[in-house]
């Protein structure tokens, strides 16, 4: 599967709560998949921009090291994603605050990924975003691309 792994999977490979554990596990375990070749990574500036943004320089390294070894493809940033993003805000289905959760659901969109994979449990991943969008998309006759946890994507293989 051809996958956009939005930010908050590649912050839960190294993420230190214990609260996080077993979403820790499960992350592993879909990082290992694609290492596998089972599944194509893919992320965009996006993603690579909120790692960087991140002020404790240890985590931002761990994740980076992640990105690096994983070596998903980077996607290119058009103004279709952006006008995508700002639609789903437009639409009430992504809150304004939260525009670049839009956004990461557009890359995905934009380039025919079959997924995008997160852990963003308030915004990407949850039962209204997900009929929102695929009803959105419909209407407008473009990709709809399923949107799933990595413990999803896994069970699904």
């Amino acid at each position: 599967m051809n996958l956009y792994v939005e930010t908050s999977v590649w912050n839960m490979r190294v993420d230190a709560e214990e609260v996080n554990r077993q979403k820790r596990v499960v992350t592993g375990s879909f990082f290992e998949e694609a290492r596998a070749g089972r599944h194509r990574v893919f992320v965009s500036p996006l993603v690579l921009e909120e790692i960087a943004a991140d002020p404790d320089p240890r985590h931002r390294a761990m994740v980076m090291d992640g990105i690096r070894r994983l070596r998903p493809s980077v996607l290119e940033q058009t103004e279709l994603v952006l006008d995508i993003g700002r639609q789903y805000v437009k639409q009430g289905i992504i809150p304004e605050k939260y525009e670049d959760d839009a956004v990461h659901i557009a890359y995905a969109v934009v380039n025919r990924l079959d997924a995008i994979v997160s852990w963003n449990l308030a915004h990407i991943v949850k039962v209204k975003t997900r009929k929102a969008v695929a009803e959105y998309n419909q209407r407008q006759g473009i990709h709809v691309p399923d949107i799933a946890t990595p413990e999803e994507v896994l069970e699904n293989v």
